[in-house]
């Protein structure tokens, strides 16, 4: 039986074909398998399809590239005996995550990334993209336009050979992944800045007979001079009093997991991955967790250190460039205030999380809403720790306060503010009520009402200020479509979309 992967995009050099192939029973069955021929580079892949796929669900993906042990062209070997496919495609992650996975095969005689990998690093600008990591790309890009496919929830993974294709990857494509997992590889430490941004899960033995764990080391040290917050798990550079694996998996299944990790193991050669990965509990809860941020135009940014800030003066400026605009405000001083006006309908406050902090009360508009608890295990910057809930539009303050207070595994009760975030009023926002609002599509907002005259089925989306979907129904028209009660306060966007067109988008708001 084969399924052809086809769509309106893919030009005639793209030929792949699944294969569902009847082998012998356990892992291959859950994948299928195909091979893909891109500008005369073959390439075998395995793709796993989540059970029960609905097609008008999304779903992340995770792309795994194997080392060198398992090239070849058998489709078979990068996913029967690797460790990696094994644990995210298990039935109990599946179920509780449930995701494609990407398994491509490399040639015998070729690598992912063209480069001696007995050296420590590379120049990357040196080194031009192999013709088998743009095979993948390919692939990938392909697959997307073919499923229902979550492009904010996309991961890689790899060991080995597939450790440096995973660094070159994600640093070549560094606005494409949401979070990555690179076992024993290395990549060039100076292309880290372009994706600090992301997940990143290092992880290296410093026995390695093969690969020098001074490369991994270099990427992870570089990152951490960047954000100032990889937790160092095991070992760092030698010193291998750090922190226990038990302890790792509490905080990476912890409300505040830590966004980067290097975990080094003492002794451990360099097949890391047959067993040490998988230790850590919630290693796939810590990755499926990660999402890229919904692009929010109209968002502003204002720097803790602007003129329209205003701190009491106990309050400590520093320098460092894991904040926003290399600055932030701290202290520890109980009842010290810092204060942001702004015009707006909704405001976030932008701090850190550390083991010395402790509490601060938020205010809007003088008025208390909630505390909360800055302390965590690992720190971590550029933290949302408070967003507001939709304010009617105007002028607003909010206040972060020292409560000077703190739970019993902080060491003291500072607060950090680094930036404030707010939506501004919308220049033009028309009322729900208003009259057609785009002829084309014969659709009319009338009395809360969605009216559609054209003959077709059309999907309907509401959206809030942030871009984030929060509901979504398909219908048949000619008819009428009511708006729900609780979308009728506040500012939605509504998209229309009918069968093989663009999407209109529309924004109402009610008072």
């Amino acid at each position: 039986m084969f399924k052809q992967l086809t769509h309106a995009l893919i030009v005639t050099l793209f030929i792949i074909v699944l294969l569902v192939i009847n082998t012998q029973a356990g892992i291959l069955d859950k994948f299928s398998a195909g091979i893909h021929n891109h500008k005369g580079t073959i390439t075998p892949i395995r793709l796993l399809i989540p059970a029960n796929y609905d097609s008008t669900k999304k779903y992340p993906l995770l792309l795994h590239l194997h080392g060198a042990g398992w090239r070849g062209n058998d489709n078979i070997s990068q996913i029967k005996d690797d460790p990696g496919i094994h644990y995210f495609s298990a039935d109990s992650n599946q179920a509780k995550y449930p995701a494609f996975i990407l398994a491509p095969q490399l040639p015998s005689d070729q690598a992912w990334v063209d480069y001696n990998y007995w050296e420590e690093n590379y120049v990357q600008d040196n080194v031009p993209k192999s013709n088998e990591l743009a095979a993948v790309e390919f692939i990938l890009d392909s697959l997307i336009h073919t499923y229902s496919i979550d492009t904010n929830r996309l991961y890689a993974y790899g060991e080995s050979m597939g450790g440096f294709g995973t660094w070159d990857m994600v640093t070549r494509n560094p606005n494409k992944f949401a979070a990555t997992i690179a076992v024993v590889g290395t990549g060039d430490p100076s292309k880290m800045h372009l994706i600090k941004h992301m997940g990143i899960w290092g992880l290296h033995g410093n026995g390695d007979e093969v690969l020098p764990v001074s490369g991994t080391r270099k990427m992870m040290n570089t990152l951490n001079s960047l954000v100032g917050d990889v937790l160092f798990t095991n070992c760092n550079a030698g010193d291998c009093t750090g922190i226990p694996v038990n302890k790792v998996s509490s905080l990476i299944q912890s409300e505040h997991p830590p966004r980067h990790i290097y975990s080094e193991f003492q002794g451990v050669l360099h097949i890391l991955w047959a067993t040490y990965p998988h230790e850590f509990e919630g290693m796939n809860d810590w990755l499926f967790s990660f999402s890229k941020p919904v692009i929010q135009p109209n968002l502003k940014h204002v720097d803790v250190l602007d003129t329209a800030v205003a701190a009491t003066a106990s309050w400590t400026p520093y320098q460092y460039g894991a904040f926003y605009k290399n600055s932030c405000m701290y202290t520890d001083a109980t009842k010290s205030s810092i204060e942001f006006t702004f015009t707006g309908i909704q405001v976030r406050y932008i701090g850190a999380l550390r083991s010395d902090f402790g509490y601060a009360s938020i205010y809007i508009d003088d008025i208390w809403v909630k505390d909360i608890d800055c302390y965590n295990y690992a720190t971590l910057y550029q933290q949302m720790l408070f967003e507001s809930d939709t304010l009617q539009p105007g002028e607003h303050k909010i206040k972060i306060e020292v409560k000077g207070t703190k739970n019993a595994a902080s060491s003291n009760t500072m607060v950090l503010v680094d930036k404030f975030e707010y939506f501004p009023v919308p220049d033009s926002v028309p009322m729900l009520s208003s009259s057609i609002i785009h002829s084309t599509h014969h659709l009319l907002i009338e009395n809360r009402d969605v009216v559609i005259n054209q003959k077709g089925s059309y999907s309907l989306t509401i959206k809030n200020i942030q871009g984030k979907e929060v509901f979504k129904t398909v219908r048949d028209f000619p008819g009428r479509f009511t708006i729900p009660q609780h979308f009728r306060s506040g500012i939605f966007f509504l998209e229309v979309k009918a069968a093989y067109s663009e999407p209109k988008f529309f924004k109402f708001f009610t008072p």
